[in-house]
């Protein structure tokens, strides 16, 4: 492997990067705090990062990488690896660095250090969702599922709370706790769980350990020892206190890397204070506070309307730097027109103006899969809002697929599909009593058609 400096040399010199941007990737001694605005950057800046860290001697399986998204977590990882082979030669090891989800970490952790949990499988929202409706009588008919995992999972996510946990005393904690034994019991795991079950056996004070070291924790201590966390503005009191263990009892260096004006999750538990606070609780240094706050992805019209928005919050903060935009970044330039607003009587108003700015965009030569409708988050607003627009592109000839689970089953896919699987259940599944001989048939009335119906069905 070529000598750290060598490496970082080479990386300053061949890619193109702010002052700010260099300063964070040549941090690796002591703790980094990295806030970033949108389009900054800050993936790249983060992958050259860890290429550092590998180059300066840091195992590959003493790195962990935490991502919000799976998404996210690929194309980090697609980077790392592309970066290894251009500045190191090799990505020899890379395999044993961890790059993914708080979850999927947790997870493994559980499932390499505790050999109970390799029976174990993770739920996603939909499996949990089946799972809990397959346990109604248990956990109550009446119970709105949806609501009750909500509450799972805040009761999850803040167990290692004791005061916050004693809160939920009484009918609510029961009910909440059966269902997580539930979950247990048929080696299955939430989310939440998971998450739960990890800080139990890391945290050397929780009720598991009872004020001794776990082989788990000893284990991850040890193992942990470069931590780097992205939208950390998004992190949950659970979250952020693993981070907090894994700093106390494994030393871990920690790069945390996030915005508090892009907090978007507080719905799920998110604390913004956790990135603002960041720097005092870990006392983190001056030179090892980095402000990316150039946006390269945006025209100098959008990150200006952004800005101004952004700014309301902040008349008072002294030394923040606002955003900018770097328009010798990008391929795209701003001009009058490109950013319009509009006030409308008629809800039907507004609809017929997006299908008609489409078509005009159209007509200039923007293909039809480089534009995009952003509704608001409100389930019930973007269902309806959504219908309504889709009938005035349809009205208008313009193609279009509507993103997201919600509202499939209206969609014209949805509805065809629905269709085929009613037609189905009434031909091959649906039980029919047989009027001479009194049984109960599949989906015709003889027993020869009843044979043939299940027959089908093997099939299907």
């Amino acid at each position: 492997m070529k000598p750290e400096e060598d490496v970082l040399d080479t990386i300053l010199k061949n890619e193109r990067m702010t002052k700010e941007q260099k300063r964070a990737v040549g941090a690796i001694d002591g703790d980094l705090l990295i806030t970033a605005c949108a389009g900054a950057g800050k993936t790249r800046v983060v992958t050259l990062r860890i290429i550092h860290l590998l180059a300066a001697g840091v195992r590959p399986e003493n790195i962990v990488a935490i991502t919000f998204t799976r998404k996210a977590a690929a194309e980090l990882k697609s980077r790392i690896y592309d970066y290894g082979k251009k500045y190191l030669g090799s990505t020899r090891g890379f395999a044993d660095m961890f790059v993914g989800t708080i979850d999927s970490f947790c997870f493994r952790m559980l499932q390499e250090y505790d050999e109970e949990f390799l029976k174990y499988s993770v739920l996603g929202e939909t499996q949990a969702n089946i799972f809990a409706s397959r346990h109604r009588a248990e956990l109550g008919k009446r119970m709105d599922i949806h609501r009750l995992r909500a509450m799972a999972a805040l009761l999850n996510e803040n167990w290692f709370d004791k005061e916050y946990r004693a809160k939920w005393e009484g009918t609510p904690l029961t009910l909440l706790e059966t269902y997580n034994r539930l979950l247990l019991e048929n080696k299955r795991l939430d989310y939440s769980l998971v998450l739960r079950q990890t800080l139990e056996r890391l945290d050397p004070d929780s009720d598991t350990n009872g004020g001794t070291m776990s082989g788990l924790g000893r284990a991850v201590f040890q193992r942990v020892k470069y931590l780097t966390l992205d939208e950390y503005q998004d992190t949950s009191p659970a979250q952020e206190h693993l981070v907090s263990l894994l700093k106390k009892y494994g030393n871990a260096n920690l790069c945390v890397v996030g915005d508090a004006d892009q907090t978007i999750y507080q719905f799920r538990g998110s604390e913004e204070r956790n990135i603002l606070g960041f720097a005092d609780k870990y006392d983190i240094p001056p030179e090892n506070r980095v402000s990316l706050n150039r946006d390269f992805r945006s025209t100098s019209g959008v990150v200006d309307i952004a800005g101004k928005v952004i700014a309301k919050g902040h008349e008072n903060e002294a030394g923040r730097k606002p955003m900018e935009a770097m328009e010798n970044g990008t391929d795209r330039t701003w001009e009058p027109g490109d950013t319009t607003f509009r006030r409308f009587e008629k809800p039907e108003e507004e609809y017929d103006f997006i299908a008609e700015r489409i078509r005009a965009l159209h007509a200039l030569g923007v293909p039809y899969a480089e534009m995009a409708i952003l509704l608001r988050q409100r389930q019930s607003f973007r269902e309806k809002f959504a219908k309504n627009i889709a009938a005035a592109l349809q009205r208008g000839g313009i193609p279009y697929i509507i993103e997201g689970v919600a509202g499939l089953f209206d969609t014209p896919e949805g509805k065809a599909a629905t269709g085929i699987f009613a037609y189905l259940y009434e031909k091959h599944c649906k039980r029919q009593k047989d009027p001479d001989t009194g049984k109960y048939l599949y989906g015709f009335q003889t027993a020869e058609q009843d044979a043939e119906a299940r027959e089908s069905l093997v099939r299907l």
